[in-house]
């Protein structure tokens, strides 16, 4: 299954076409919290919810903010 939800495309935007573990975590954390954009794209958010909260994906976005 972490290898379906991690080729998931991006429909839209700046990395539209790419797969999730293609894309800076920083950026799609910031799509997790467009409200509106995740309720146009309801597939998508379920997606990206779950792959955002993958052991190996949550540990990454950790360091990711660390680093800030």
């Amino acid at each position: 299954m972490s290898q379906e939800i991690k080729n998931t495309i991006i429909p839209f935007g700046k990395y539209h076409g790419k797969k999730l573990d293609q894309v800076p975590l920083k950026y799609l954390d910031w799509c997790i919290g467009q409200d509106d954009l995740m309720a146009r794209y309801l597939e998508f958010h379920t997606k990206l919810t779950t792959y955002l909260s993958l052991p190996y994906v949550k540990d990454l976005l950790e360091k990711e903010f660390e680093d800030d």
